[in-house]
């Protein structure tokens, strides 16, 4: 398992710093916009090849609709996506100063992350759920994508305006909208104490940590429907003036 860890993590470091090298030759960019469009441009890879490989081998149905979480299936193909994904948040972790905005909230989430993903395909707990959790990583493909753009000086064409509209919709689509079925599969089933999670005190943490991604993505979706309607009235009170 810590081979996929460690694949993911040197592959993040390695493409980032060859990815660094291709925007510095942009003449336009400055040392540190071309840092974070390299940073981004990672973190968008990441975000597409988890969310598809998680799309594939998640029983969304049942965790969804049917209200069975599965806590003890072992998903195909698991412990390599959830090993190199988890290497990845360890490479975002290490070059937090590429990040445009720093947020604690964000690395705890990678810290917690990384030791879920890691445990899960160790112990097989949850592989199902966190599934879930990595196809939640397409919004992030169009939140990755706006960032890059933006560090290229790119924050008013079509491209820009579309990435931002997707961010919200996917937003909503994969992280808002499925929480109410989450909880009721969590709360059918909550995985807590040594019945449900096994004997091993890694599971049983994550247990606890499950209900997790619930509350963070109905935080985030309070956050963002904050932003979206002040941008909202700003750009109504743009063009009323304009109008004048």
């Amino acid at each position: 398992m810590l081979w996929f860890v460690a694949t993911g993590a040197v592959a993040s470091f390695a493409t980032h710093q060859a990815l660094r090298r291709t925007f510095a030759l942009r003449r336009s960019l400055s040392p540190r916009q071309s840092d974070i469009a390299a940073h981004s441009a990672v973190c968008l890879a990441h975000n597409v090849a988890a969310a598809a490989a998680a799309a594939y081998i998640t029983p969304l149905r049942a965790l969804l609709l049917d209200g069975d979480a599965r806590w003890h299936d072992i998903l195909p193909g698991f412990a390599p996506l959830a090993g190199m994904s988890a290497g990845f948040f360890l490479f975002d972790l290490a070059t937090i100063r590429h990040w445009v905005v720093f947020s604690p909230l964000m690395v705890a989430h990678h810290a917690v992350a990384a030791f879920c993903w890691t445990m899960s395909a160790s112990v097989g707990f949850a592989q199902p759920w966190i599934g879930y959790c990595m196809l939640t990583e397409l919004s992030s493909t169009f939140l990755s994508s706006r960032t890059l753009l933006t560090a290229i000086g790119d924050t008013r064409s079509a491209a820009y305006r579309a990435v931002s509209v997707a961010f919200l919709l996917s937003f909503l689509a994969v992280r808002t909208v499925p929480i109410p079925l989450l909880a009721r599969t969590w709360l059918r089933e909550p995985p807590i104490g040594t019945a449900a999670c096994g004997p091993l005190r890694a599971a049983q943490w994550m247990g606890w940590m499950s209900a997790l991604p619930l509350l963070l993505n109905a935080f985030w979706t309070v956050g963002i429907t904050r932003k979206a309607l002040a941008e909202l009235r700003a750009a109504l009170a743009t063009n009323a003036r304009t109008a004048d």
